[in-house]
């Protein structure tokens, strides 16, 4: 599941298909959100609205092998699967969205829509805002949903860059060790 503000579909510009979005007043009233992967796996394309599900986990204090059931949550919502680019084929990508008290949240991420600019010369102005509002509130690694799918790209290539270099050693190591086998047979 994900915690979210109430305005996060609107933010990213994705559709509720169903019901309603996130309001403030769900922190206390339980609502949530569910995409169309969990209505599927779920409820097999019935609608959900209205139906509540429960949290089940395991707790340490509870003891060994015995389950916690967790509070009840009423859905209010679907929305279409979000983001597209990550959900998977097999429909394991199935999301609760919870409207997250401010208090929660440690560190706080932010997504800041800017229209007719770059959001690279936005960023001076957004400090700005926030120093107006808090001097207190540090805004740090500010950047650009392009720029944060670079990096996370720039990670991924490395991971797959060193695995390459590390079967390339194992395949040399390899190969010199048929040689030396070979060579100690033959001789």
């Amino acid at each position: 599941f994900n915690r979210i503000a109430h305005d996060f579909f609107d933010v990213f510009e994705v559709p509720v298909v169903l019901g309603r979005g996130l309001q403030p007043g769900d922190a206390t009233s339980n609502g949530i959100v569910v995409n169309r992967t969990f209505v599927e796996r779920m409820f097999g394309g019935e609608s959900p609205l209205g139906r509540r599900v429960k949290y089940v986990g395991r707790s340490r204090e509870a003891g060994e092998g015995n389950l916690v059931l967790g509070r009840w949550y009423e859905i209010v919502g679907v929305v279409k699967d979000f983001p597209e680019f990550a959900m998977r084929e097999d429909g394991s990508d199935a999301r609760l969205y919870h409207l997250a008290a401010p208090e929660d949240l440690y560190p706080a991420l932010m997504a800041v829509r800017v229209r007719g600019a770059a959001p690279s010369g936005f960023a001076g102005r957004l400090r700005e805002i926030s120093a107006a509002v808090d001097p207190n509130l540090q805004l740090r690694d500010l950047a650009s949903t392009e720029d944060v799918l670079k990096r996370e790209q720039g990670i991924m290539r490395l991971i797959g860059v060193t695995l390459a270099v590390v079967m390339l050693i194992v395949v040399l190591l390899s190969g010199a060790g048929i040689y030396g086998l070979m060579s100690f047979t033959v001789a």
